[in-house]
């Protein structure tokens, strides 16, 4: 049951506000709870990986040269942990893709390639790269270099803190 000051009419027509509220089954007009937007990101960790892990995120928009793209991902043992290789973007010219992995804490290097020497921003499409951890946190983005780009990075298990 919704209860709103309600309004009765003077004998000249115009409305009166009453002094209490009473119940009403007339629906409001307006919604008894609006949605909240926020223009920032969450201040707690995304916490959806296992122990001992965090969350890592990668959006890459291609350029109008993806089969010049690549890209890898290694831990601090040098392995490659992720990756997507020559080729894996070929035909797939201005698209998005967001990639989700729950990876062991640990130190990366994070290196995007573009076989043609031109990057992937300028020039030849809107392309770009950046990456997150924690569900929140922005460690790296681009698009704008030659053959190369290297970005290193830790992460560590911010929910599964042992007492």
């Amino acid at each position: 049951m919704e209860v709103f000051l309600a309004a009765s009419l003077h004998p000249s027509g115009t409305p009166k506000p009453t002094s209490s509220p009473r119940p009403s089954s007339v629906p409001s007009q307006f919604p008894s709870h609006a949605p909240s937007f926020t223009s920032q990101p969450s201040i707690f960790p995304d916490c959806t990986c296992g122990q001992g892990e965090f969350r890592f995120e990668l959006e890459v928009r291609t350029d109008i040269y993806p089969d010049e793209t690549s890209w890898e991902l290694l831990n601090s043992d040098g392995e490659v942990t992720q990756s997507v290789g020559d080729g894996g973007y070929d035909g797939k010219h201005e698209k998005t893709f967001n990639y989700e992995y729950c990876l062991s804490a640990d130190t990366y290097t994070f290196t995007f390639f573009d076989d043609g020497g031109d990057g992937i921003c300028c020039g030849a499409g809107d392309g770009y790269y950046k990456g997150n951890i924690h569900g929140r946190t922005e460690i790296f983005s681009g698009g704008e270099f030659l053959y190369e780009k290297t970005h290193s990075f830790s992460g560590e298990d911010l929910c599964n803190v042992a007492d």
